[in-house]
């Protein structure tokens, strides 16, 4: 193997990883989303205008965060 052949191997499985490190962040965001607007809409509407959500603005107010999908599950 040539040193030209291992840094072409080296640099396709760096992609591949960026490539899936990726997709896993998209997939994890959205179920993180999904979850959080699961959770909103169990709210009854007293507790929704306590935290100042109407309810028609459930899923817009969670797809506008720009947060982690880490940090909308909480």
């Amino acid at each position: 193997m040539t040193a030209s052949s291992f840094n072409i191997r080296t640099s396709a499985s760096r992609e591949w990883g960026r490539w899936l490190s990726a997709g896993m962040t998209r997939v994890m965001t959205f179920w993180a989303r999904r979850e959080t607007i699961k959770m909103l809409r169990e709210l009854d509407d007293h507790q929704l205008r306590d935290i100042g959500l109407p309810r028609h603005q459930i899923e817009s107010a969670v797809k506008r965060r720009k947060d982690s999908g880490a940090e909308l599950a909480r």
